[in-house]
């Protein structure tokens, strides 16, 4: 019988020991003795190692081991990284003489239990091309590859997956899944332009969003939240090979069908931003625009998302209604506080104010939506590692009927310009 448990001081021998074995993934093999030789000092390569109370689970991370009839035959941990949701997985090793017999999965389910009690959304781990059935493993757990990296040095890629866990991940797409079923209802009733509008050389983008990204040609771009394509299709005309993605099914056939109609370098996908397929990278641009941050349950996931999916040197831009409108409601005696500026992840059904419900809704159509403030928009990109170029915020007197000239001194968009260097 294997247990799992918390690592002891007492410990510290054998996993040294077993810190220099092959890698999860390598090939079983029956001859190799039970109990491992022990080592007198942590391998040079994994210093972590030496003190582990100290150099992770001293900095509230957490490391276990797999025990079978008194002797250690497994380990992994796992230890916070820079990004505040996300933990780095450290050190799996099964015994070469009992892999294949569910003692990684055991200690894996540890590593994520561990993580998600501390109040942690993912994990992150990365393996390489030379061991295929370490991808395999990881995979199979759920892992989903967001990147790979090459060195001239080496002789193989390294493999970087990521890995919702549980209670973050159901909440979130609780949230996005019944908000699909309303998006998939009221699509046909949204507007969209008919393809000769295209074929003429219309533009469905404001002026100042082709000014900001002025040379697209032979670049791929990523669409987050296309709708209908037409944005979509306006970037493709302009030069940029665009994959659009967007939650609703029925938006993307009718965008795949502008597409081919209109004869644009474009392609849709049907996918959850929270769950696009592993293919979806290495773009030169990502772009995202007018009501799509208010749809997020989780900011930072998001941001992560758009840094995994650019290229080095790639680009991000957010052209998006001002929390400050989702927030103000004008009565015919004054402006009301709708909801909370700083509501931060906190569902509301935006039964309000229905013009700031999705086009074509009703308001028997449900939606749960969010109030992120632009501050937690800025700091969420940069704390996956983007780097701000522009920000900037503007009015739009449209959106704040009633308000006459007063719409001009609050603001209504805002805009940023992020690089991943």
């Amino acid at each position: 019988m294997v247990t799992v448990r918390v690592v002891e001081p007492e410990d510290l021998p054998v996993l040294w020991a077993m810190a220099v074995l092959p890698h999860i993934g390598a090939t079983a093999d029956p001859s190799a003795p039970i109990p491992l030789p022990t080592s007198c000092s942590a391998p040079e390569q994994f210093p972590d190692l030496a003190d582990p109370f100290s150099t992770i689970l001293g900095v509230g991370g957490d490391f276990f081991v797999a025990e079978a009839d008194g002797h250690l035959v497994g380990m992994a941990g796992f230890r916070p990284t820079s990004h505040p949701a996300r933990v780095e997985v450290l050190h799996v090793r099964v015994h070469p003489a009992l892999r294949r017999r569910g003692i990684g999965r055991e200690l894996m389910a540890a590593v994520e239990t561990g993580a998600a009690s501390r109040g942690f959304k993912e994990t992150w781990l990365d393996t390489a091309t030379n061991m295929p059935v370490a991808m395999s493993f990881y995979e199979g757990l759920g892992y989903i590859e967001v990147s790979r990296e090459t060195r001239p040095e080496w002789r193989w890629t390294l493999v970087y997956y990521v890995k919702q866990l549980r209670p973050a991940m159901d909440r979130t797409l609780a949230y996005t899944r019944s908000n699909r079923r309303s998006w998939n209802t009221i699509a046909p009733a949204r507007p969209s332009q008919p393809p000769e509008f295209f074929r003429r050389g219309g533009s469905t983008l404001d002026d100042f969003e082709a000014d900001l990204l002025p040379e697209l040609s032979g670049k791929r771009m990523l669409h987050l939240a296309c709708a209908n394509g037409g944005d979509s299709i306006s970037w493709a005309l302009r030069g940029a090979s665009v994959t659009g993605v967007d939650i609703s099914d029925v938006a993307i056939e009718s965008a795949s069908t502008l597409a081919r109609e209109t004869a644009a370098d474009a392609r849709f996908v049907a996918a959850d931003v929270y769950e696009m397929p592993a293919e979806l990278r290495d773009f030169d641009v990502i772009y995202a625009s007018w009501g799509v941050v208010c749809w997020l349950p989780d900011l930072d996931r998001w941001a992560q998302i758009i840094v995994d999916r650019l290229r080095s040197g790639g680009t991000f831009l957010l052209c998006e209604h001002h929390p400050m409108w989702e927030v103000l409601g004008v009565r015919p005696d004054g402006v009301e506080v709708t909801v909370d500026y700083f509501g931060r992840g906190q569902p509301t059904e935006q039964t309000y104010d229905q013009a700031k419900r999705p086009t074509g809704s009703t308001p028997e159509t449900q939606f749960d939506a969010f109030v992120w403030p632009v501050s937690d928009v800025v700091m969420s990109l940069m704390r996956a590692g983007l780097q701000v170029e522009e920000f900037f915020e503007a009015p739009a007197p449209e959106m704040y009927e009633g308000l006459a000239d007063a719409a001009n001194r609050v603001p209504a968009i805002y805009v940023i310009k992020a690089r991943k260097d």
